[in-house]
């Protein structure tokens, strides 16, 4: 018995490694790495240019998901410098960077390639607006930030150049 008890000691130890890497992995990346890996995951699996983070359009959004978080606002900035945006909310802590992306990204399921805005399976281009902004093939730089208020979070994701442009072609 005594050996058994032992056996499976080794054995539960053997696991703990792969598992702390796991942690240590999720863990270190800054909340930029996740948002931007997650961004050029969906850009890379359409074989479409890689984003670069852009900490003046991290420092815009932060100035204005700090803006809706104080006031209890969710609408688009008017003023973007060129700059495309899209928002995400949700109540503090229930959702990872990852998560918060994959809202934009899940969008794909009514995308249809074509010139905008007649891009939608539903004919209502505002139905993947995020999504056709996170894929737009002349988007270059990604900067984004979030911040907290009356128990939500609040992610603003800046893209330069703006996507979502007016007859132009979406892959």
């Amino acid at each position: 018995m005594p050996l058994v008890r032992l056996l499976v000691l080794v054995v539960a130890l053997a696991a703990v490694p792969a598992a702390a890497q796991r942690w240590r992995e999720e863990h270190t990346r800054t909340f930029s790495e996740r948002l931007l890996d997650a961004h050029n995951a969906e850009r890379t699996r359409l074989g479409l240019p890689l984003l670069r983070w852009s900490d003046r359009l991290a420092g815009q959004a932060q100035a204005w998901a700090d803006h809706q978080a104080y006031h209890g606002l969710y609408e688009h900035a008017e003023e973007r410098h060129g700059a495309g945006e899209n928002l995400w909310m949700g109540w503090t802590g229930t959702a990872t960077p990852e998560q918060m992306i994959q809202a934009f990204i899940d969008e794909r399921a009514y995308f249809r390639p074509g010139r905008f805005p007649d891009v939608s399976t539903t004919g209502d281009w505002h139905h993947v607006g995020h999504y056709t902004q996170l894929i737009w093939p002349d988007t270059e730089e990604l900067g984004c930030a979030m911040a907290q208020g009356r128990g939500s979070e609040y992610l603003v994701c800046r893209y330069y150049p703006a996507g979502n442009v007016m007859t132009k072609r979406v892959p």
